[in-house]
């Protein structure tokens, strides 16, 4: 990735991963669609997402919809 002012910019290569990684979680319908939203808004932040951001995009929508 390069930086071009104040912000990074992700190679084409890596957009078109993301989006097809974002597709296939779609076709999951286990998988809620706010958690997919936070999920690919870490990814394409253009830094290695931290384990606890990855877990709270993924798995916090999901036990506020239990509670």
């Amino acid at each position: 990735m390069s930086e071009e002012g104040n912000h990074i910019v992700i190679p084409q290569t890596v957009l078109q991963v993301i989006e097809r990684f974002v597709a296939a979680m779609r076709e999951d319908s286990e998988i809620p669609n706010d958690a997919i939203n936070q999920f690919e808004i870490l990814l394409r932040k253009g830094t290695v997402p931290k384990p606890d951001d990855i877990k709270t995009a993924l798995f916090e929508s999901q036990t506020e919809g239990e509670a």
